[in-house]
């Protein structure tokens, strides 16, 4: 077994980003959003001729939203699949999630008898984006592939007001869901806000933006200062 090199999400998320930018323009979010299914497609020929990713298909795959798989043929063919009657948005984040599986994991996928014929993904680590370990690498690299920082920024700044209408012109933008789309940019924005999912009343999870987690460490850690009896010096003998 060779030995495994680590790669970065957001440093070969940004590399791929850089080679879109030259080949099409730092403009072409002006045009179009990422058209993932066709760079996974592509990039992987490129990269890997003996081992591409040959399909990106709908199956019905309950339980998860998708899926990195490879055959039994070596060297290996490998195929994203995305579950069933997902919308265009959340379909276009589901091939960048699996699509980072691809760049970053495809060895250890391959190698690690934990993994029976490729990577399954539920909805907490794909559409929460609420995983860790190379779950949270594949949404930290998706994220920044396919909504950049460098032109999210620029439309919408940390310090700016969002709203639904603001946030959703990014969604169409981006061609992602308004949630992934919100949970971008909670990651940058210094105003203190919560999203909230909820379903006829009940709230199912919520996601804080960074601004908000700070404060709210500040306010318990105020209250618990607050809580606290001085410390007082002894009486000396002499006195």
């Amino acid at each position: 077994m060779s030995e495994r090199i680590r790669l970065q999400p957001l440093k070969e998320a940004a590399r791929i980003t850089q080679m879109l930018d030259l080949v099409l323009g730092a403009d072409r979010f002006d045009r179009a959003p990422v058209d993932v299914i066709g760079l996974a497609l592509e990039y992987s020929r490129q990269v890997a001729p003996d081992s591409p990713i040959h399909e990106v298909v709908e199956r019905n795959i309950p339980g998860c939203v998708g899926a990195l798989v490879y055959g039994e043929a070596r060297p290996r063919q490998w195929a994203i699949m995305y579950h069933a009657g997902q919308s265009d948005g959340r379909r276009s984040f589901t091939v960048g999630h699996e699509f980072a599986h691809y760049v970053l994991h495809r060895q250890l996928i391959e190698e690690d008898g934990r993994y029976d014929g490729g990577i399954y993904c539920d909805e907490n680590a794909v559409v929460r984006r609420d995983g860790s370990g190379i779950e949270q690498d594949a949404d930290e690299f998706a994220a920044a592939l396919l909504m950049p920082f460098h032109d999210f920024r620029r439309q919408l700044p940390a310090k700016a007001r969002a709203d639904f209408e603001a946030l959703g012109r990014l969604a169409k933008r981006y061609g992602v869901s308004l949630t992934a789309t919100i949970l971008r940019w909670l990651e940058y924005t210094e105003t203190r806000a919560i999203m909230v999912v909820s379903n006829e009343g009940f709230a199912h999870w919520a996601k804080p933006s960074k601004a908000a987690l700070r404060s709210q460490k500040r306010k318990h850690a105020t209250r618990s200062q607050a809580g606290r009896c001085p410390r007082q010096r002894s009486p000396s003998s002499g006195s």
